[in-house]
């Protein structure tokens, strides 16, 4: 699932493209990945693209789409094509078989909702936010970060992935977060130092920054995808998800995987002993 680096990559990329696009229709091809009443939209102007954690925001003048990729959601922006071109525009049509919404706009173009497995969604009510505090939000300081572990006896792992707390991480990058601030996943929130908590804040800044920079991450099965259709670069950088028994790149212990609330989880177990 496209976590807080890859949804912001993707909000970078698809601003300049559709700022100041007027909306002209908006065909769902699968009833279940639009939740709201898409005439609204028509012949209102896009004004800004953003996020909050995993929730892509496409602001218009009145009214707002939310969009969460889920699993394998992709948004693809086609360029207005010219009629020379329409037979092209229906081979590429048909490559795209897990289409479930396109949005057009006034100058020919469109954007695509594609969603293979169809968890994906987009929707017009701003209930679908995550509750919690975005993970690169200036007022997620060492303060807040203290007192959300604070509140909370549960695995460290489990508070990061969870939304109404802190929004925008997800399986990948809480292992990548942990195994940087040399945390144990499996350490309780509120067993944690106020040194682990500078050291978790400092990580999980770094590391989302970090994967943005390289565009996210595209892992083997191809699913998460720029607006261009290209693949983030930063798989190839994790330092610990999913290296089961490799060498840990900092002390060369075998990376150890283990189970967290039902999810994957991957450490350390030299670097990451509970203390």
């Amino acid at each position: 699932m496209p976590e807080l680096p890859e949804v912001e990559t993707i909000c970078r990329q698809l601003e300049p493209l559709i700022v100041g696009k007027t909306v002209v229709g908006i065909e769902v091809f699968n009833k279940k990945s639009f939740l709201g009443d898409e005439k609204k939209f028509i012949g209102k102007e896009i004004v800004r693209v953003g996020r909050k954690g995993k929730v892509i925001i496409v602001a218009t003048q009145r009214r707002t789409l939310y969009i969460h990729l889920k699993m394998s959601g992709q948004l693809k922006f086609k360029k207005g094509l010219k009629r020379s071109n329409l037979a092209e525009a229906r081979i590429d049509l048909n490559r795209d078989k897990h289409l479930r919404v396109k949005i057009k706009f006034l100058d020919k173009s469109e954007l695509w909702f594609i969603d293979q497995r169809k968890f994906g969604w987009i929707a017009d009510d701003c209930s679908v936010l995550p509750k919690g505090i975005d993970a690169l939000d200036a007022d997620l300081t060492s303060e807040k970060l203290e007192e959300i572990l604070q509140s909370s006896n549960r695995p460290v792992k489990t508070i990061l992935l969870d939304q109404s707390k802190i929004a925008g991480i997800g399986n990948i990058y809480a292992s990548e977060i942990l195994w940087e601030s040399k945390i144990s996943p499996f350490e309780k929130g509120r067993a944690l130092s106020q040194r682990q908590g500078l050291a978790l804040i400092k990580s999980i800044k770094n590391t989302l920054t970090e994967a943005i920079k390289y565009g996210g991450s595209t892992m083997d099965d191809g699913l998460y995808q720029h607006v261009s259709g290209k693949s983030g670069n930063y798989w190839s950088r994790r330092r610990v998800y999913d290296r089961e028994g490799e060498p840990c790149l900092r002390c060369k212990t075998p990376v150890k995987k283990g189970v967290i609330g039902q999810r994957s989880t991957y450490w350390c177990p030299e670097c990451q002993m509970v203390r």
